[in-house]
């Protein structure tokens, strides 16, 4: 499965990391309903 999948373990493993990284410092920074995160895409 892993030759025929199109992204690597490792590859995977880092978008998921920076994903939960990510998602904390947004919440940490006070973003915590889904308007103010659209606004903050928005500018």
């Amino acid at each position: 499965m892993r030759e025929i999948h199109k992204y690597t373990p490792k590859s995977v493993a880092k978008t998921v990391y920076l994903n939960v990284f990510l998602g904390a410092l947004i919440i940490s920074q006070g973003y915590y309903s889904k308007t103010a995160i659209q606004q903050l895409s928005e500018n």
